[in-house]
């Protein structure tokens, strides 16, 4: 029902070179509360000694919104302030089928083409192999027994769907410094820019946090 097309499939291309060279500010002070106002250029969350920084879904590439069936690149910067690693386990919206890491942009852009070719007119796009980290109706309740399983990957588009971040560490997405990519999978509905989705991002020990994400009205600079 949602295949991505080539069109949407190059419009994340063009999102990932975008994110790519955006600046970050996402890295810096420590937030007070849970869920702060999102901006355009990101909010900041907190859960347990995990701090989400700099979080937003970058500007659609083509028109005023994101297309249904698209996969949406996110700007995050992931602080561990704790002793010990955690790892991001779960990401759930009503603005997207699943959720998925990648190590760098050629990856995720092979992933993105691997769908469009593996996704048929007519598929719901919400299986495994479209989706590496989509969630299930009962992705809450299981966030708790997905926290001892390791991090893993799909083996058809190496797809992380456990981040691992290192205790007194940070782990970045569509920042500068880093090459990694974190993406929603098969959007549903139009995402339009200038609005915020509810996304919740779930650590295998600093548990969950929910927050307004804003979709950005440009990739240029901040």
């Amino acid at each position: 029902m949602f295949a991505p097309s080539t069109a949407v499939r190059r419009g994340f291309v063009c999102a990932l070179a975008a994110v790519l060279v955006t600046s970050g500010c996402a890295a810096g002070r420590d937030a007070q509360t849970q869920n702060q106002v999102p901006s355009q250029d990101g909010t900041n969350a907190n859960a347990g000694s995990m701090a989400l920084r700099g979080i937003a879904l970058t500007a659609p590439t083509s028109g005023a919104a994101w297309s249904a069936g698209s996969t949406i690149p996110m700007r995050l910067v992931l602080v561990n302030n704790g002793t010990s690693t955690d790892r991001l386990t779960n990401i759930v919206t009503s603005a997207a089928r699943g959720w998925a890491g990648y190590r760098s942009a050629a990856q995720a852009s092979a992933a993105a083409s691997a769908q469009t070719a593996s996704t048929t007119p007519g598929t719901s796009g919400a299986s495994a192999s479209t989706s590496p980290g989509a969630p299930s109706s009962s992705a809450s309740s299981s966030s708790a027994s997905s926290s001892s399983a390791p991090a893993t990957s799909s083996s058809t588009t190496g797809a992380e769907t456990a981040i691992s971040i290192p205790a007194g560490q940070r782990v970045s997405f569509g920042v500068p410094d880093s090459q990694r990519v974190l993406a929603l999978l098969s959007s549903l509905g139009h995402l339009y820019a200038g609005t915020t989705v509810k996304v919740t991002f779930t650590f295998a020990k600093a548990g969950s946090v929910t927050a307004a994400v804003p979709v950005q009205t440009t990739t240029g600079k901040e």
